[in-house]
């Protein structure tokens, strides 16, 4: 087995706290949850620490959601490789399975289609692929 084995800790932060009262606390940081600047002190104390990852869920991020459920590997994957060029190499991924039965509405089986794309520089035949339905129509 490799000697060279590591861990990489992330920290799951609301750094206003859970807790919808713990604004008013003495000396809290009000706008911890919102201002970017205290976000990255935060975000600074935990990279001396040696965590790799600060993670505050749906406000900001470089460890970012993607749900699995309606989206094919390969376009989480391209966004992602942005994320990761952009952040020199630190982005993360939270990998979800989608829980609001609205993102279903999408989709639909009878909507299925062969991907059959011939353009002036590309051209695919490829497996089935989603026609997705406008939400709105």
């Amino acid at each position: 087995m490799p000697s060279n084995r590591q861990l990489h800790l992330g920290a799951f932060m609301r750094p206003v706290s859970i807790h919808t009262g713990a604004w008013r606390y003495p000396g809290a940081w009000r706008d911890a949850n919102f201002n970017f600047e205290r976000l990255k002190t935060l975000a600074q104390a935990l990279e001396r620490a040696c965590f790799d990852a600060f993670f505050v869920a749906d406000h900001l991020g470089l460890v970012a959601t993607a749900s699995t459920t309606f989206d094919e590997p390969f376009h989480i994957a391209r966004r992602f490789a942005s994320l990761d060029h952009l952040s020199g190499g630190r982005a993360g991924w939270n990998i979800v399975t989608t829980s609001n039965p609205d993102a279903a509405l999408n989709f639909d089986p009878d909507r299925l289609h062969t991907l059959d794309h011939k353009g002036q520089y590309l051209s695919v035949r490829g497996p089935l692929h989603i026609a997705r339905q406008p939400l709105l129509s």
